[in-house]
């Protein structure tokens, strides 16, 4: 049995006469009882036609492509859940804040770095909501500050948890705003494709930052301005110029 694959880069494992191998690109093809692999994705033990089929199907809904307002709320959501797990935690009397404090702090800071790259600039070359924009900022160079801070509070302040709601707090307020106000401005100068399109170059941004930190080479920032509304790819090219060696930005 064989399905064209809608996604680039598919592939799957199959039982033949000498044991698995892969698929070609672009097709999926299967035995009765065939092990499957796809992109990353392990399926523990034998598989059938059917149950590869099911695979496929979750796959190919759950990689929809987002705008950015979707990619950005998606993560929000995220954020607000590892808040509500550290203020529980704060009250716990153990050492589990430690872990969920330095996934939020990772999780929260490569996002705003992602975001300020993409969307907030991509508003200021579209001059629309300048200042909501570097209100933006402001608040994100808070959160990180307060994050940053939290640890070593932890070990001298006994109102520790007061701090924890403070943050969350504040970090609450910045989601609220910005899915109100700043994605409100955008949507009046993007269309639906070049939200897509920006939230296609926000994801990419932040698997390269994963990779190489606040560090990009002049290729990874063509391979992300390429994503981008043709009328934006100058601008982020110019903003995020290497500097120097060629190397950083």
């Amino acid at each position: 049995m064989q399905w064209d694959a809608i996604r680039d880069g598919l592939t799957v494992e199959v039982d033949g006469d000498e044991g698995p191998r892969p698929c070609p690109r672009g097709t999926l093809a299967t035995g009765e009882r065939a092990p499957a692999c796809i992109q990353g994705f392990h399926l523990r033990g034998l598989a059938s036609a059917y149950d590869v089929a099911e695979l496929l199907h979750w796959l190919f809904r759950e990689t929809k492509r987002m705008t950015i307002y979707e990619a950005l709320s998606k993560e929000h959501r995220e954020f607000e859940r590892l808040l509500d797990r550290l203020l529980e935690a704060s009250k716990a009397g153990d050492d589990s804040w430690k872990g969920i404090l330095d996934e939020l702090r990772r999780s929260v800071v490569s996002h705003a770095h992602a975001e300020e790259a993409i969307l907030y600039n991509a508003l200021r070359e579209a001059d629309q909501g300048k200042d909501l924009v570097m209100h933006g900022y402001g608040e994100h160079e808070k959160a990180e500050i307060e994050m940053r801070t939290l640890g070593v509070a932890k070990m001298i302040d006994a109102n520790w948890t007061s701090l924890v709601e403070k943050l969350r707090k504040d970090l609450q307020h910045h989601i609220e705003e910005e899915e109100s106000r700043i994605f409100g401005a955008a949507r009046q100068v993007f269309s639906q494709e070049e939200a897509t399109q920006l939230g296609a170059a926000f994801e990419r941004m932040k698997t390269e930052m994963a990779k190489d930190g606040d560090s990009m080479v002049e290729s990874t920032i063509d391979l992300v301005a390429n994503l981008l509304p043709p009328r934006l790819t100058a601008a982020f090219r110019k903003n995020l110029a290497p500097r120097g060696s060629g190397t950083t930005w």
